[in-house]
């Protein structure tokens, strides 16, 4: 029998639930794999939990360092969901600096300053597993390192966070923030993606979104009248030696599984150059679920040998362009004359219009398919003529 000697570090929701997961199992993976599972230290700042569960035998702490730097601990499972990213990712740092292999649950921690994160894994030659901080739990990471082996991945992105339930649940101070924050949850994800798919470091501070890709509620019902539904995504494509992405809201046919993402869905796919593309899809993401993904990571790290060298040491640092061809629609508010106006720039500009209505007090325009060079061009010609934008988001197919 193998005794393995867990630390987990944060008691939330999450480290909980992977508490009671690995516990509900401890007899299980005895018999299946001759593991003995033993969580030796639990990190927690809350006083009154630490009086609570160390009467129920466990070992939990205040003092992160008995977690990181600890005696006889195998294996640090990171679980510090309330945390800010950067704190996070100098813990997992640090914990590589201790010679121990992780289990990741927070993609804006590994992706704050993933360069220093593989710096510190190549070093200290441990590993990583983080299935539970991409995609709610789709085990890409795995889909990784087992297909696209005869063939080169070209593409990544998905939905990773839901626009009406994100952004127009709450109230109109928290808006601008709390978009903002999917947008940072949306680039984390593609960060640690590209890593892993393209073995290719992205800086996060090199990734924006357009002013122009954030929607409000009559963009949204514009949008409908068109046949589309409006979704927050993320996209990669590698091009030669070129990386591009776009980060913001997307129309997608309402016929597409796409639009039915719910907000406790995530849609991950992978494009292969001559595979073409695959789609994952997790449904009701939640504290339980990036849980059994971490307990999943953990069975995975210690009964299955890589195929894939983890520690990325040749990697290409690339600072990815902002691009995205294809059909777009626009949102400008209504005033008379803003139709033929806006007719005679477009030829003007060589843009081909399909579509083009008068919603309450919007303008609505749909393009057919144009460059992206085209369609900034076409964006700046309205803008310097004083219309004002309130939308220009692509139409995903």
């Amino acid at each position: 029998m193998k005794e393995i000697r867990l630390g987990i570090l944060g008691f939330g929701s999450i480290g909980k639930s992977l508490v009671n997961i690995i516990q509900e199992n401890h007899t299980r993976i005895m018999k299946e794999y001759g593991i003995d599972l033993i969580i030796k230290r639990i990190y927690s700042e809350e006083k009154e939990t630490i009086k609570e569960y160390k009467s129920k035998g466990l070992f939990i702490t205040d003092n992160m360092e008995e977690v990181i730097f600890g005696e006889r601990i195998d294996i640090v499972c990171e679980a510090l969901e309330e945390k800010e990213a950067e704190f996070v990712n100098k813990h997992i740092i640090r914990t590589f600096k201790g010679k121990r292999p992780m289990i990741i649950s927070s993609s804006k921690a590994l992706a704050s300053d993933i360069k220093e994160v593989i710096k510190a894994m190549s070093d200290n030659k441990v590993d990583i597993r983080y299935d539970a901080c991409v995609g709610g739990g789709i085990p890409v990471a795995k889909v990784l390192e087992t297909a696209f082996t005869g063939d080169k991945i070209i593409g990544i992105g998905g939905i990773f966070s839901d626009v009406k339930t994100s952004y127009y649940s709450i109230s109109e101070d928290e808006k601008n923030t709390s978009f903002n924050f999917i947008d940072y949850e949306t680039m984390s994800q593609l960060v640690i993606l590209a890593l892993y798919g393209m073995n290719t470091v992205i800086d996060l501070k090199n990734m924006k979104i357009d002013p122009v890709s954030i929607p409000d509620e009559a963009d949204i019902k514009g949008c409908k009248q068109l046949g589309y539904a409006v979704k927050e995504m993320g996209i990669l494509h590698k091009i030669n030696n070129d990386l591009f992405y776009y980060i913001g809201a997307v129309a997608v046919n309402t016929k597409d599984i796409l639009a039915n993402i719910s907000q406790k869905d995530c849609l991950i796919f992978l494009e292969g150059e001559k595979y073409g593309k695959l789609e994952f899809l997790s449904q009701n993401m939640g504290e339980i679920q990036t849980a059994l993904a971490m307990f999943d990571d953990l069975i995975n790290l210690l009964t299955l040998k890589r195929n894939k060298n983890p520690v990325k040491i040749d990697i290409n640092e690339m600072p990815p362009k902002k691009k995205l061809d294809g059909k777009y629609i626009f949102s400008i508010p209504w005033y008379d004359g803003i139709k033929e106006f806006i007719t005679a720039i477009s030829l003007e500009d060589n843009i081909p219009i399909e579509n083009m209505f008068k919603l309450e007090k919007r303008l609505f325009l749909e393009t057919k398919k144009v460059s992206w060079d085209i369609k900034e061009e076409f964006t700046r010609h309205l803008m310097e003529e004083g219309v004002q934008i309130k939308i220009a988001i692509p139409v995903f197919s």
